[in-house]
């Protein structure tokens, strides 16, 4: 996934001094690994649910439902870059400082930046967490990736709740599959479904 994301004309064009591409260069650990040619199958996937206070539980239990169906029940969590999850901790945002708090109590570090390993039992503190960063944290990393051990398949959520699926040579959630489970295929762009005006409520980028 970093090698994915690594930009050589970005650092080339754009990194002007010596400081600015170490700092580029120190967001990569992967860059240079050499990886076989893989095919990718992209999808977007939701279910109905507008309400923002139980969304991430009703989200972490159909997940466990959907993946438990094709055998996926173990994940390494990692961003898109080597950065820190939280970005911005002064956000006073209540249901962000609160999946601060439960990201501190897990990794001891409210800066940490490496990788996250956790399974269905713990899914939900994860879910939790990444759906509320990547919906007010804008600070933070713009995508945190659950990546199946088995390596079948990733998955992120955007700020909008909806599911972002990369699967690995084969599909295994088809559109049947889906459907069974009270999931639908997205095909239009993402959007605000949690708010009346369209307004994400608590979304601060750090200045």
């Amino acid at each position: 996934m970093q090698k994915a994301f690594f930009e050589e004309e970005y650092l080339e064009r754009l990194c002007e001094t010596e400081n600015e591409r170490n700092d580029y260069l120190n967001l990569f650990d992967a860059k240079h690994f050499s990886l076989p040619a893989i095919a990718k199958t992209y999808k977007k996937i939701e279910f109905d649910h507008t309400d923002l206070k139980t969304f991430a539980r009703t989200l972490t239990d159909k997940l466990k439902s959907l993946l438990a169906e094709i055998n996926v029940n173990k994940f390494v969590i990692v961003s898109h870059y080597r950065l820190p999850f939280v970005g911005n901790i002064d956000n006073k945002y209540p249901p962000l400082q609160r999946v601060f708090r439960k990201f501190k109590a897990i990794t001891n570090d409210i800066e940490y930046h490496e990788a996250i390993e956790t399974d269905f039992q713990h899914l939900f503190d994860l879910i939790d967490i990444a759906f509320w960063i990547e919906r007010c944290d804008p600070s933070g990393p713009e995508f945190i990736f659950f990546h199946d051990v088995e390596e079948r398949l990733s998955f992120n959520i955007c700020k909008y709740g909806t599911v972002h699926v990369i699967e690995y040579q084969n599909e295994y959630l088809t559109e049947k599959l889906l459907n069974r489970n009270g999931w639908y295929l997205v095909e239009d762009s993402c959007f605000e479904k949690f708010s009346k005006d369209g307004k994400i409520k608590g979304r601060r980028l750090k200045i």
